[in-house]
This record gives structure tokens, C-alpha cells and sequence, in this order.
């Protein structure tokens, strides 16, 4: 894991979770952001080493340079401070109290398989000009 890296970890079967990388991807005018699925032996390295939720049930923002990591709405805004503008105007929302962040942020995380679906492989990592930002390609992690 090499330093200065920010290192957005997803649900990589997730077509919510899918789309959202591809509109960071989109948005990354700097060229700094990495991906990496959750389920992937890449991903559950930074879950193991920055202590995560194993669950899925959240997208997490690894910035290897600060040495720290964050989990639902501070993940998302802490990602979307580093995208592009206009998207990075909304970085200004940090000013709601999490409670209130995390509760929208649940909210979504709770209906997404229902209402953008499961994909059975991680195709966003096969976009044109997509693949080599991400730091594991391989499958889940549980298979050899």
C-alpha cells in the first residue's frame, strides 16, 4: 500500500456503488483517486489495516497520506472535496452534523440493491481508461 494514495473502497458488485465510481472518475481532474472493491484481497487489507466495517454496508475513503480513513457521509464528502467543480461545492455539506449525513447516507445504502440491482462481475473496472486506477482486479477475495 503505497503512501499518498486515496484509495476509494466500494461494494463491487453494488450498480449503484458502480456508477459512483464512474462519475468520480469522471470529476477526478487531478488524477488522485484509486479504487478498490471491498470484496477483493486488496480491499480487505485496508479494511483489516484501518479497521472497517466488514459489511459492505458502507463506502470508505482511505487517504494514505493523513494515515486515516472514513466511512459513509464523511467518506463521500471527503472524496467529493477532491473531485472537480461544481461537484466539489457539495464538500460544503461537512457542516450538517453526522447524524443527520449518516441517516441519508443509510437511507440510500439500504435500497440500492432493490432499486439499481447486483452485478455478477465488477464491470466498471473494464471502462476504457478505468482499469489501471484500480489497485485489485482480481475476484473475491475468498477465491484462489
Amino acid at each position: 500500500m503505497s503512501s499518498g494514495r486515496k484509495v476509494v473502497l466500494f461494494d463491487g458488485v453494488c450498480n449503484l456503488c458502480d456508477g459512483v465510481v464512474r462519475f468520480i472518475h469522471a470529476f477526478d481532474g487531478n488524477n488522485v483517486m484509486t479504487f478498490c472493491p471491498l470484496q477483493s484481497r486488496r480491499g480487505l487489507e485496508y479494511v483489516q489495516k484501518y479497521n472497517l466495517p466488514t459489511d459492505l454496508s458502507t463506502v470508505c475513503f482511505v487517504d494514505e497520506e493523513e494515515g486515516r480513513a472514513w466511512t459513509q457521509s464523511t467518506a463521500v464528502l471527503r472524496i467529493l472535496s477532491y473531485l472537480n467543480f461544481p461537484v466539489n461545492f457539495l464538500y460544503g455539506l461537512i457542516l450538517l452534523p453526522p447524524f443527520i449525513r449518516d441517516l441519508g447516507y443509510q437511507g440510500v445504502a439500504a435500497i440500492r440493491y432493490n432499486v439499481f440491482g447486483k452485478s455478477k462481475t465488477q464491470a466498471c473496472q473494464f471502462m476504457p481508461g478505468l482499469r489501471s486506477k484500480f489497485l485489485d482486479t482480481s475476484n473475491e477475495a475468498d477465491e484462489d
